[in-house]
């Protein structure tokens, strides 16, 4: 399969490559795979899990963090308890520097274990609004990218529980394997601040934020990726459909043919004359913390088997050290020229969000989605 340049703003990249691959455990001994996987986020382990439904089938993740699972700190419900750890911590997140004049410096943080950023976010619960999706369906010339494209799917892997509201599943997944819960309705004296907040910036109350039948700009009880119950605990991608699948060395359980891989480092994708990628290569950390090389290695190209998942800046890093991206950048760093995509590396736009922590006698949490016109553009794109 060839590589098409699109444009993508923040969403997981997929890129398709071709071939059955094998790869160098030790140098000496090759092992073949039917799919490759770089990147064990939010969308790889769910998609390791998928592949590898079929038996027949062999499927190697790479993730370049560790698998912290069950560690308490990534399922705290309550995310404050371990902020600190979460993002700062290298151990689950890893941090870039950003620059905002006059701030000096600020970061942009990334979960670094096997789940990603879905392991280690706010928790908070927000989905894109419909024109977000619309606008991946315009850029690809593919509609199933489109809101109500993908809307099954966003249903089929979700677990709605509301709190005293009624849910409307033509919008909502109540049997899913990620649970998404709701606080409850907001009381009196929370609906007091934000009734202000409401009028002031013409912003209505809803039920679920998450619904696209109401406005896009909205306030309601905020929803989490947590459990239901006393019991609750975070609910993410590699729990949910990694945890019981794989043993601790990342090997699939019974026939199961599925290998998973922390801290595997891909540095690149080797792509041929004919614009087909045939090998990944990628380093591993063992446990004395000494990198040790590896390679997967070109086989027989019967199919497109490979899937770059390796979130918002992992993704067109390697796509660039590939010789992918725009002609102009990478004959400046001194990188051959595989395929001229301007695009590549281009449009992240990152969600950001202003808290407020009032003080009083009944706490409350709310989320509220506002018109920032004309301070911000009027686009219909939460931010």
């Amino acid at each position: 399969m060839k590589i098409h340049s699109y444009s993508a703003a923040c969403i997981t990249a997929l890129l398709l490559f071709s071939g059955i691959v094998s790869a160098h455990a030790d140098h000496k001994k090759k092992k073949r795979y039917d799919y490759i996987i770089v990147g064990g986020g939010s969308a790889g382990c769910i998609e390791a899990r998928k592949l590898s439904d079929d038996y027949h089938k062999s499927v190697l993740l790479l993730e370049a963090g560790g698998n912290y699972i069950d560690d308490p700190v990534t399922l705290d419900p309550i995310w404050l308890n371990n902020a600190g750890a979460l993002l700062v911590d290298p151990k689950y997140s890893i941090n870039y520097p950003l620059f905002f004049p006059p701030l000096t410096t600020a970061t942009y943080s990334e979960g670094h274990e096997l789940g990603g950023s879905a392991a280690h976010n706010f928790l908070i619960v927000v989905r894109g609004t419909p024109s977000v999706y619309d606008g991946w369906a315009t850029t690809t010339g593919n509609a199933n990218w489109s809101y109500y494209g993908i809307l099954s799917l966003m249903k089929e892997l979700e677990s709605y529980t509301p709190d005293a509201t009624i849910a409307n599943p033509a919008e909502r997944g109540f049997d899913g394997p990620i649970a998404v819960t709701q606080y409850a309705p907001l009381n009196p004296v929370a609906g007091d601040y934000l009734s202000s907040l409401s009028t002031v910036t013409a912003t209505p109350f809803v039920d679920d934020y998450n619904d696209a039948s109401f406005s896009d700009t909205s306030i309601s009880t905020v929803q989490q990726f947590i459990t239901p119950g006393p019991d609750s605990r975070r609910s993410f991608s590699a729990y949910e459909f990694l945890k019981d699948v794989i043993d601790a060395k990342g090997h699939g359980i019974g026939k199961r043919k599925l290998t998973v891989v922390s801290n595997a480092n891909a540095l690149d994708i080797r792509i041929n004359n004919s614009k087909r990628a045939t090998s990944v290569h990628y380093t591993v950390q063992n446990n004395e913390k000494n990198e040790v090389e590896y390679e997967i290695t070109k086989a027989s190209l019967t199919k497109d088997t490979g899937i770059l998942a390796a979130g918002s800046v992992q993704t067109p890093k390697i796509l660039l050290q590939s010789g992918v991206g725009p002609a102009a950048q990478l004959n400046e760093v001194g990188i051959p020229l595989v395929l001229d995509s301007p695009q590549v590396g281009q449009n992240l736009q990152c969600q950001y969000g202003g808290s407020a922590i009032l003080t009083g006698d009944v706490p409350f949490e709310a989320e509220a989605f506002i018109d920032g016109y004309p301070y911000m553009s009027n686009d219909h794109v939460r931010r």
